[in-house]
């Protein structure tokens, strides 16, 4: 960037933002920080999740303005806030309003209304519209189709996830390329007081530790890594699952059936100071997604920058944070023999475990880091988006597209080879 940035007033429009905790949270926060140390104006709109269910309207020191509303009822898996959007109308003049999403009557009714409101309409689409009702589904991906209408520039995560997500394609003229990041100051690796260990003593029990973090939901694939951990042939490792969420009792007694509740440490919502060093205590971060509802994996660059190779699901947007045998493996959603089988590939080999740790927080560092993800905002709020946009020729998007596509098959059938190699696992299919 050249010159100083004027001063501007943003508003952004997000779901959820701290004390409640996720990727979305993350983020906005992250930004929004950064936003306001810059000099610039910030109002956050959001829910009051995470707080007593009622209105607030308070000044947070080194964010801005807060407005925050309770959550209603449930809409598509989601609680309904319609003050949010409404909010856009009675509130004054915007340089620019940014919408966080895709959260059903949030985000769509956003996207409309700021354009009364603002000079320009940023969206970051954080994961396509998905519940376990397909008709539901197809219905809330049209309504969110048109009001991507609104949106003078849409931001997805990853390319893989916008040319296979049914909401965005139809935009990706607009769309532009800024991942998730991470503050690689504060996930450096070091067990440093105050450490997780000091509150669950029994962790140091285990030679060998695997990390979980995230909600407790049935698109995070709990139960395929709880199956896995069953499966595995390293012994004297334990399982340490930090979230909470609906899932939690149906996990817990999932453990219990198949025999590993005495290794496996639900810990619940850990306090935010504590989770550096639940990474720095982990050998391995697994993170077993099974729907798109998983666009990226935040928790995939908190681990990375501390040091510590990853497995995770192949699927779009998560295929592109993880280098397949560089910084981690690839594997198929819900085979959890494979799982089990790529887990004990790190716990067995440590000093290759330590290299892919070592290369992964290498690229946490140069790629991820928030600073340089903020500075890519700054260039989308500023017009600058042309190092980001991918060009609109029909035949360019095509090609890319194709591009993309061929990469993710065979990133797929490259873990399929790699986790194949012992012949006590069973053919799948790569579908």
């Amino acid at each position: 960037m050249s010159g100083r940035v004027p001063i501007m007033r943003i508003c952004v429009v997000t779901s959820c933002f701290p004390p409640s905790v996720g990727g979305i949270e993350r983020c906005t926060f992250e930004l929004s920080t950064r936003f306001a140390r810059a000099g610039h104006k910030v109002t956050i709109v959001t829910s009051s999740r995470g707080l007593p269910r009622r209105t607030y309207n308070d000044f947070v020191d080194g964010v801005g303005r807060v407005i925050r509303y309770p959550e209603g009822l449930t809409l598509l898996e989601v609680p309904a806030v319609p003050q949010i959007p409404a909010r856009l109308l009675f509130d004054g003049k915007y340089d620019t309003v940014h919408i966080h999403g895709m959260t059903p009557t949030q985000t769509d009714l956003s996207l409309l209304f700021s354009r009364t409101r603002a000079k320009k309409t940023i969206y970051t689409h954080h994961f396509d519209p998905q519940t376990r009702g397909a008709r539901l589904m197809q219905l809330y991906s049209f309504v969110a189709r048109n009001s991507l209408k609104n949106a003078d520039t849409i931001v997805a995560t990853t390319w893989s996830y916008a040319t296979s997500s049914p909401v965005l394609r139809p935009f990706l003229r607009k769309v532009c390329i800024v991942p998730m990041g991470v503050d690689v100051k504060r996930f450096d690796g070091r067990v440093a007081p105050p450490s997780i260990a000091e509150t669950v003593n029994e962790l140091l029990a285990f030679e060998n530790r695997i990390l979980f973090v995230g909600k407790l939901i049935y698109y995070k694939g709990l139960e395929y890594l709880l199956n896995a951990f069953s499966k595995l042939e390293t012994k004297e490792t334990c399982l340490i699952i930090i979230g909470d969420g609906p899932e939690k009792a149906g996990l817990k007694s999932l453990a219990k059936r198949l025999g590993i509740s005495n290794r496996s440490f639900f810990l619940g919502l850990i306090p935010d100071l504590l989770l550096p060093s639940a990474y720095a205590l982990a050998d391995v971060l697994v993170l077993p997604s099974i729907s798109r509802r998983e666009a990226f994996g935040m928790v995939l660059l908190e681990a990375m920058a501390s040091g510590k190779p990853v497995v995770a699901s192949a699927i779009p947007g998560v295929s592109e944070v993880v280098d397949h045998g560089r910084t981690g493996y690839l594997v198929q959603p819900r085979d959890y023999e494979k799982l089990a089988y790529a887990i004990d590939k790190l716990l067995q080999d440590p000093a290759k475990a330590a290299r892919m740790g070592q290369e992964a927080r290498i690229i946490a560092k140069g790629r991820y880091d928030w600073e340089r993800i903020y500075s890519s905002y700054i260039n989308l709020y500023e017009g600058r988006s042309d190092f980001f946009q991918h060009k609109d020729t029909d035949s360019t998007l095509e090609s890319q597209q194709e591009e993309t596509n061929g990469l993710h098959d065979s990133q797929l059938a490259l873990t399929s080879r790699v986790l194949r190699r012992d012949s006590r696992l069973p053919e799948t299919s790569d579908s």
